[in-house]
């Protein structure tokens, strides 16, 4: 995995320190920190290390779900886009490995973006690539094991103003989903040629679509929130209108999360509380939501238990409060109506919670993934092999039957000799096309030793 296997020694190096199967939660905050807590730990002692981005805010953080002590944050200022680029660390994105020592622990800074990058999201499915959106309006898919400088490899532009939130698919391997300050939910399919990536479009007349979440368990749903209204859609649907499946009123959505236990629930959150909704159960009908009087103005499911971890956002209310939702009580206290309060964590005194993120199962790096470039590999090589064996019909007059003429199939060489001009225009094409085969084929061979690298790397 080029730079970053590396230092895969690192990782067990500090094995001892960084515990895989862990509750890691990642806080990002205004004044651009970052803290790591081990919320399995006693009261009080759950901060275990925090990060300095140095750059304005933390508007995202993400854990990798392949590399477990890899996190990725997006920073910028609060300023609107189209600040002088530099300026309040805009449009910059960092990565840390947080089992390295301190003052040890940044491994990478991307730049690409020109305006606060406000979502970070790493793909489910190829270990080194990422997803960000920025207030620059674009959305942009990066590879980390190419080298420092070169990480970009596409550039999504949906022309929609201010980039709030970006997402990758956990079932398409190529989609990812981005909301913007127009209202649209746009659909991508990077494995396209570029201005062919939009393959879908939702809306429904509304503006400032600051968050989207897709289902952990159907394929093809996902949800948008404003700021006091969300939407499921379905991404298949591509006639205009026919996407939307169910719209919820009067619910704070700035920040929405799908739990990874049950089919039906969202969780959707702002600075004047939650509400954990059963989409199972039509809007306004009996048990359909239940209301936690608490601010959640950044929402994270645990990937391990039942376990919601929700944001104040606000300097007054500065603490991330820790539910268990496997656990309903009565209201008692702090305990929120339904669901028992397992602990609350201090943040930052005088900042403001922007961003978390629970660290992941490890998974294993897809076989699937080597198998489809070994076999793209092949399937070039027989098309060289086609063309340096292609035979040509022409059409001659059939000497024992005047006037009639018969089909034949001949090589190259026979019609270089008969027509040396048309020949050899066909040759150079022929050259040309083995040379571009012949060069794709050189890309995937180095693609098919990373992933294998990649594979070494894991199984130790």
């Amino acid at each position: 995995m080029g730079y970053f296997l590396k230092k895969s020694y690192l990782l067990l190096l500090c094995l001892f320190i960084f515990q895989i199967n862990a509750q890691y939660l990642a806080s990002g905050y205004r004044k651009g920190s970052i803290k790591i807590y081990d919320t399995s730990r006693e009261v009080g002692k759950e901060l275990i290390k925090t990060l300095d981005g140095k750059e304005g805010d933390v508007a995202s953080v993400d854990f990798s779900p392949f590399y477990p002590s890899l996190l990725v944050a997006g920073l910028g200022s609060s300023e609107a886009a189209g600040a002088v680029w530099g300026e309040g660390g805009i449009g910059k994105i960092k990565i840390w490995d947080i089992s390295r020592g301190p003052g040890y622990e940044l491994i990478r800074t991307l730049d690409g973006h020109n305006g606060k990058v406000s979502s970070v999201n790493w793909s489910p499915f190829y270990p080194n690539l990422l997803v960000s959106g920025s207030y620059d309006g674009t959305v942009k898919i990066w590879d980390i094991s190419r080298e420092p400088g070169d990480e970009l490899i596409k550039t999504l532009d949906g022309d929609g103003g201010s980039v709030y939130s970006a997402s990758w698919s956990p079932f398409y391997k190529d989609i990812v989903a981005s909301a913007s300050q127009d209202g649209v939910v746009k659909i991508w399919d990077i494995s396209k040629e570029k201005y062919e990536e939009l393959i879908n479009t939702l809306a429904e007349g509304k503006i400032n679509n600051f968050s989207i979440a897709f289902s952990s368990f159907d394929k093809d749903f996902l949800a948008s929130g404003f700021k006091d209204s969300f939407s499921i859609w379905n991404i298949s649907k591509r006639r205009k209108g026919k996407g939307l499946i169910k719209s919820f009123s009067n619910i704070y959505a700035n920040a929405l999360v799908f739990s990874p236990f049950f089919p039906n629930i969202l969780v959707a959150g702002g600075s004047s509380g939650i509400t954990i909704c059963d989409l199972s159960k039509g809007p306004g009908s009996r048990g359909h939501q239940i209301r936690i009087n608490v601010p959640g103005s950044c929402l994270a499911f645990s990937f391990f238990d039942n376990i919601l971890a929700a944001g104040s956002g606000s300097y007054r209310f500065n603490v991330i409060r820790i539910f268990d939702l496997s656990k309903p009580t009565k209201p008692n206290g702090w305990s929120p109506q339904g669901y028992t309060l397992v602990k609350t964590l201090k943040g930052e005194y005088g900042d403001t919670i922007l961003c978390l993120a629970f660290s992941k199962q490890k998974k294993e790096i897809p076989k699937q993934e080597k198998k489809d470039v070994d076999e793209r590999i092949k399937y070039l090589r027989k098309q060289i092999k086609e063309l340096d064996t292609r035979k040509f019909k022409i059409k001659f007059e059939d000497a024992s039957h005047p006037g009639a003429f018969k089909i034949i199939e001949v090589p190259l060489s026979f019609i270089i000799n008969m027509k040396p001009e048309v020949g050899e225009k066909i040759k150079q094409e022929i050259e040309q096309k083995k040379k571009e085969l012949n060069e794709k084929i050189k890309n995937l061979i180095e693609e098919l030793e990373r992933l294998k690298k990649e594979e070494m790397n894991f199984k130790k």
